[in-house]
């Protein structure tokens, strides 16, 4: 969030390390609506695994059901989502 927020005037959540059940407690808490998930180069998986977006797995072999299977907006080493409305 801190670098981000230097480029744009929006206030940002640093997720946790932790299961996506617990990202996804996080998210709904602070009222996120969107997740930016970014690769270093020669990279092919973030930090937290939400690359992949709803389809990703986490250490519990849970899926982070705040995330959509499809970015909103996708360029190389980045994407964005929009988090889903809480079922």
């Amino acid at each position: 969030p801190a670098a981000l927020h230097a480029e744009v005037p929006m206030e940002g959540v640093a997720p946790p390390f932790d299961p996506f059940q617990t990202v996804g407690r996080v998210v709904r808490a602070y009222g996120v609506d969107w997740v930016v998930v970014t690769l270093a180069a020669g990279e092919t998986r973030d930090p937290l695994g939400l690359w992949e977006g709803a389809d990703a797995t986490d250490v519990d072999g849970r899926r982070p059901d705040f995330l959509p299977e499809v970015p909103a907006f996708e360029a190389p080493g980045v994407r964005v989502y929009r988090v889903q409305p809480e079922s």
